[in-house]
C-alpha cells in the first residue's frame, strides 16, 4: 500500500490535495475581442503530475506519507517571517472572491500572482507542510523528506508576495529550525530553482546560522527577478558576510528575444551545474558542516521547461540530492518552481531516488536521454560552457575570503 508506515523507512513525502484548490479561473474574452487571455503557469497540475508519476513508478511505496498538521498554529509561524499586514491582505482579499472566481494581483516588477477564494487556505497548507516535514526530521522520526507543495515560496519577502509566491515556505520552516526547541546553529538552504531565491536571501542576509546558496540565471538582469542582489558580489552583511553564495548564470540570452517554443534554446545544463557544485559549492558546504539541509527545489532549471530555458536532467538532480545528503542526512526537499507538467515527474523521480539512496544509474529517464546521457559519469566538468566557468569563478572571487581552500586548482 502507498505510504504504509514501517519501522525502517527513513524518507517521507508530503502531499495534500487541498493545495490543488489554488487555481486561476479563466474567463474567455468577449466575442469578437482580440484580447489575449493570459494563463498563469503556476497551475495545480504542477504537483499532481509529480505525485502521480512517483506513484506510478512505485516510489511512493518506498516512502511514508506525512499528513499536514499544525494548521491551527501556522499563522503564528508565518507571522515569524511575514508581516501581519501581508497575512491580513492575503486572507481578506481571498475572502472577497466568490466560488469559481479569481483575480490577478500584479506587483509591478515583482511577478504575477493570482488568488481565488481557496488560495489563503492552500498557502497555509503549503507552509504547514514544510513545517511538518521540518519537525518530523528534527524530531528524529525520519531522516529525509520531500514536500510536494504549492503555492511556492522562495520569492516572497517579509512584507510582500512576488513571483507566484505568497508565503516563503522554506524561510518559515528554517525559522522553526533556528528557534526553540531545536535551536540549530547551521542550516543550509540550497536553491537550484532557475530563478534567484531573492525572498529567502533577503530574510536571512545577515544571519550566520543560515548558509544560503542559489544557482540561477541573471542574463544581464533581464531574467526574473532581475535585481542586482542576485549577483555574486552580494555575499551577506554584518555577521552574515560570507554566508550568501550566488552563482549567477550569464548565458548570453536576452529573455525578451527568446523563442519560448524552443525549450532547449540555452546550452546551460548538467555539466555547468556539476562544475559549480563540485569545484565550489560542495567544498564550502563541507566546511560549513550543516546540521540540516533544505532544498528549494525548482524544476524550471530542468530540460524542457519553458520558463527556464535550461537543461538539467533527472540524473543530475539525483546526484545533487545524494551529495547534499552525504554532507548531512537530515535533508528536506521543498518544491518551488517547474512548469512543464509533461516532465516534472521525471525530475522529481531523480530527486526521490536521491533521497531514497537508490542506485544512481539504475533509472534513465527520457529527459536524461534528451540531454544525451545514460549515466552520471557522462556529466563532466570538463564539458562545462566557458561562460559557466567564468560565472562560477566570479562567485569564487567574491566568496573566497570567507572560506578555506576553495581556490581553483
Amino acid at each position: 500500500m502507498e505510504g504504509l508506515q514501517t519501522q525502517d523507512r527513513k524518507v517521507f513525502y508530503v502531499y495534500d490535495e487541498r493545495m490543488l484548490a489554488h487555481k486561476q479561473y479563466i474567463k474567455p474574452p468577449p466575442e469578437g475581442s482580440t484580447q489575449k487571455v493570459l494563463v498563469n503557469p503556476e497551475i495545480p497540475e504542477r504537483i499532481s503530475s509529480i505525485y502521480n508519476h512517483l506513484k506510478n513508478e512505485g516510489l511512493l511505496d518506498q516512502m511514508d506519507k506525512l499528513e499536514v498538521q499544525g494548521l491551527d498554529e501556522i499563522e503564528e509561524l508565518i507571522a515569524a517571517i511575514h508581516s501581519q499586514e501581508l497575512i491580513d491582505k492575503v486572507r481578506d482579499s481571498c475572502a472577497k472572491l466568490a466560488e469559481g472566481e479569481s483575480s490577478n494581483v500584479i506587483n509591478p516588477g515583482q511577478g504575477e500572482i493570482y488568488e481565488c477564494k481557496d488560495t489563503y487556505e492552500a498557502a497555509k497548507i503549503s507552509a504547514a507542510g514544510a513545517v511538518a516535514g521540518l519537525r518530523d526530521i528534527l524530531d528524529g522520526k525520519h531522516e529525509k523528506g520531500y514536500c510536494i507543495i504549492r503555492p511556492p515560496g522562495h520569492h516572497a519577502y517579509h512584507n510582500h508576495p512576488a513571483g507566484f509566491c505568497l508565503f516563503n515556505n522554506v524561510a518559515i520552516a528554517t525559522k522553526v529550525a533556528l528557534s526553540a526547541p531545536y535551536n540549530l546553529e547551521r542550516v543550509l538552504i540550497f536553491d537550484w530553482d532557475i530563478h534567484h531565491g531573492d525572498g529567502t536571501q533577503a530574510l536571512f542576509y545577515d544571519d550566520p546560522r543560515v548558509l544560503f546558496m542559489s544557482l540561477h540565471r541573471t542574463d544581464k538582469l533581464t531574467f526574473y527577478p532581475g535585481y542586482k542582489e542576485c549577483l555574486p558580489e552580494f555575499v551577506g552583511e554584518g555577521k552574515g558576510q560570507g554566508f550568501n553564495v550566488n552563482v549567477a548564470w550569464e548565458t548570453g540570452l536576452v529573455v525578451d528575444e527568446v523563442d519560448r517554443s524552443n525549450n532547449t534554446v540555452s546550452t546551460l545544463g548538467n555539466h555547468d551545474y556539476r562544475y559549480a557544485c563540485d569545484t565550489l559549492l560542495f567544498p564550502i558546504i563541507e566546511q560549513f558542516q550543516p546540521q540540516l539541509v533544505i532544498v528549494s527545489c525548482g524544476f524550471d532549471s530542468a530540460i524542457h521547461d519553458f520558463l527556464g530555458f535550461s537543461n538539467v536532467s533527472p540524473l543530475m538532480y539525483q546526484y545533487m540530492t545524494s551529495k547534499l545528503a552525504s554532507f548531512c542526512p537530515k535533508l528536506l526537499v521543498v518544491q518551488e518552481g517547474g512548469y512543464n507538467i509533461d516532465y516534472l515527474g521525471q525530475h522529481a523521480q531523480g530527486v526521490t531516488n536521491g533521497l531514497l539512496g537508490n542506485e544512481i544509474n539504475k533509472v534513465v529517464t527520457q529527459a536524461d536521454k534528451d540531454f544525451g546521457i545514460s549515466t552520471i559519469e557522462e556529466v563532466d566538468i570538463q564539458k562545462a560552457n566557458d561562460y559557466a566557468i567564468e560565472n562560477v569563478e566570479l562567485t569564487r572571487k567574491h566568496i573566497k575570503e570567507f572560506w578555506k581552500n576553495i581556490e581553483k586548482e
